[in-house]
């Protein structure tokens, strides 16, 4: 297993990574464009004016080609040969986006109040805090951005040469060591997250296939019902024109007796056949439910014709009781 900061995931779950870093930079531009706006009214003064607006129009410029950038990308489909390339040129952009925020440093430290500089490192907190959201999904691209930014401004706050400013400048080591750990974590969830959908996508996808498979073989199973029951009835057509001849004849009171077994039993051989035809109607939905009363004796009357010779020849006694009742059924 790679123990490298930036490992990367297979293609398909790295197009979801970029996908997902695309769609969340047009949130973040009119966001920023007001702050930096807002940030040169309220920290102009004669001495870095000019220096504030060309930051200001840095900013405007690298956040609406970001915006651009990814609107164009997402619009074309993320192309899997390419990734690696697209990643680079991620990294370009937001490295370039952290100089330009880091930049306000250089712009208003130096000569501005106590006041502004601890408006200018609270407004690059909350921007690198921002970024975590926007930029974690793809994890390169995210500590260009703070690794660009934080350097700029550690290195502006050392340069000050207070003690102050330097606490503030290992503050803000600290603060972007921090940044990486959690944006690493964020990206392994949001890593997670994109193959769960996969696994879930492809469990129903196997789902279906067997589905489908199991509707085949009830289909399959349906077919060779209704073929063998079509076979079966033929032979058992015959044993009913035997059974008629044979009644014809002279027979003795114990030829009679097993001739009227015989016909009982042909005549359930041909209802089972009916009830598996009946089974693959059902299942192909031919076939609907025709409920009305029927006597019950006339089925308790079968019953006992199948079950009384296999209880005689157990030695046993099969006792049924006349009845009267009707049931409502099919």
């Amino acid at each position: 297993m790679k123990s490298d900061f930036f490992h990367f995931a297979e293609d398909r779950i790295l197009v979801e990574q970029l996908r997902l870093l695309y769609g969340n930079v047009g949130s973040s531009v009119l966001p920023a464009i007001l702050v930096a706006i807002l940030l040169v009214i309220t920290l102009a003064n004669d001495s870095n004016r000019l220096g504030l607006w060309l930051w200001c129009a840095a900013v405007i410029v690298s956040k609406l080609y970001s915006a651009l950038h990814a609107r164009r990308e997402l619009a074309a489909d993320i192309s899997r040969h390419k990734l690696h390339r697209q990643v680079g040129w991620l990294v370009f952009i937001h490295a370039v986006d952290g100089a330009a925020w880091g930049t306000l440093a250089w712009a208003t430290l130096s000569n501005t109040t106590m006041t502004g500089s601890i408006l200018v490192v609270s407004v690059l907190a909350g921007v690198l805090g921002n970024s975590m959201a926007l930029l974690s999904p793809v994890l390169p691209a995210f500590t260009a951005f703070t690794l660009t930014l934080v350097m700029m401004l550690a290195s502006k706050l050392w340069l000050m040469q207070a003690q102050a400013y330097e606490a503030l400048g290992v503050a803000s080591i600290l603060y972007l060591a921090s940044l990486l750990g959690q944006a690493r974590n964020s990206e392994a969830a949001a890593r997670a997250a994109i193959q769960l959908r996969f696994d879930n996508v492809s469990l129903m996808k196997l789902a279906n296939e067997a589905r489908q498979e199991a509707e085949e073989a009830n289909q399959a199973k349906s077919r060779f019902l209704a073929a063998a029951s079509h076979d079966l009835r033929q032979p058992i057509h015959a044993q009913g024109l035997f059974l008629d001849v044979l009644g014809r004849t002279p027979l003795t009171p114990d030829q009679g007796t097993i001739l009227a077994s015989a016909r009982s039993a042909w005549l359930a051989s041909g209802e089972m056949l009916n009830a598996l035809l009946d089974f693959s109607r059902i299942e192909a939905g031919v076939v609907k439910p025709f409920v009305q009363p029927f006597e019950l004796q006339t089925l308790l009357h079968k019953i006992e014709n199948d079950l009384a010779p296999q209880a005689d020849a157990k030695g046993l006694v099969f006792r049924l009781r006349d009845t009267a009742l009707r049931v409502n059924s099919d």
